[in-house]
């Protein structure tokens, strides 16, 4: 028995390739890459080695995301940003099948017929999903949602596709799970994700910053914002920073739009504001909202009303009276990067 743990111990230690393909820039946003990034950082630190294939609307920010974290030129390569889904995924299996062992796939620009074609090619891979509703013949499925369970795939995946799914699962970023809140009262995160922001965004964005008695911190690489700031001493503007750690810390309430950063916030025990924009995001904007972690409104229009009947100062008082039924425990990257070792081995 001893020999047997033994040689398992070491077959996690054979060096292996992991390949991301991801979709990141101004149209996309940057989820997909941070989180990919959080779990290469860790596939690293296992000895295995990893590489992106990048399709992006913004080269320059993304390679300067990346060698934030060393990942260098010899780490990554970028996809035409026109390129057709039936080349994107016969490129993306001629490239697997030269030297790699498992993808991690986090974009969702694809259909059944671009999983079949990876299966096909014997890929083995995970896949991000967040619809439950479309049929997945990846070897796992990732779906962080604090509602997702197993019961929403019984008719979508096979029976021997592994579930890394529910909050369990949450990708926190190394610098946020090293990070010490300390909040000040009356200071307010806005973060809408990093990505092209539609005008109702930047809308609503003008009517909070409004709201007499806080301080704003506003994170993001959406430079139309800076029309807003008018040189206002209590707003900060922050425009591609790559740790926010430092700014998260401080903040005593959140504004989201449900995407990763309202995951790290929650860790943090930051109270949200899930404000949607995507389709993602209001699932996941109902779900923070069902388990006691957030408030949520259907869109940018239906808050903003709110607020005109309201003041954020009641709605601050609204958040301290929600109680949560579940916390994000920061394990979420290390539990995924385990599933993925133990297909990869067998």
């Amino acid at each position: 028995m001893e020999n047997s743990i033994q040689e398992d111990i070491l077959k996690l230690h054979i060096e292996k390739a992991i390949l991301f393909r991801v979709d990141a820039g101004k149209t996309s946003g940057y989820g997909h890459l941070n989180r990919c990034i959080s779990l290469a950082e860790l596939f690293s630190k296992k000895r295995h080695r990893v590489f992106f294939l990048i399709k992006s609307d913004d080269r320059d920010s993304v390679i300067s995301t990346l060698k934030n974290y060393n990942f260098i030129g010899e780490n990554y390569l970028f996809l035409e940003n026109n390129i057709s889904k039936t080349e994107d995924v016969n490129l993306l299996a001629e490239y697997y099948n030269s030297v790699y062992d498992f993808l991690v796939l986090d974009h969702y620009a694809h259909d059944f017929e671009y999983q079949v074609t990876l299966k096909n090619a014997a890929v083995r891979w995970a896949q991000f999903d967040y619809k439950c509703t479309d049929t997945i013949l990846s070897d796992l499925v990732i779906n962080t949602n604090p509602s997702a369970t197993a019961l929403n795939y019984i008719n979508l995946s096979n029976t021997n596709t592994k579930l890394c799914l529910g909050a369990e699962f949450a990708i926190i970023n190394e610098n946020i799970r090293l990070t010490v809140p300390e909040q000040i009262e009356n200071h307010v995160l806005i973060s809408f994700g990093a990505g092209t922001y539609p005008v109702e965004i930047i809308n609503l964005i003008n009517e909070i910053i409004k709201q007499p008695g806080f301080i704003y911190h506003i994170v993001s690489k959406d430079p139309k914002l800076e029309n807003l700031i008018d040189f206002k001493s209590n707003i900060n503007l922050y425009l591609n920073i790559d740790d926010v750690s430092n700014i998260y810390r401080i903040c005593e309430i959140g504004f989201v739009a449900g995407g990763i950063t309202a995951y790290e916030l929650a860790y943090l025990n930051i109270p949200l504001i899930i404000i949607p924009f995507a389709d993602n995001q209001i699932v996941n904007a109902a779900a923070f909202e069902e388990i006691g972690l957030a408030l949520s409104f259907l869109s940018p229009e239906i808050f903003s009303k709110y607020l005109n009947n309201s003041s954020l100062k009641k709605i601050k008082i609204e958040l301290s009276k929600i109680k949560k039924s579940i916390t994000i425990d920061g394990r979420g990257c290390e539990r995924i990067v385990n599933e993925c070792i133990e297909l990869i081995c067998k």
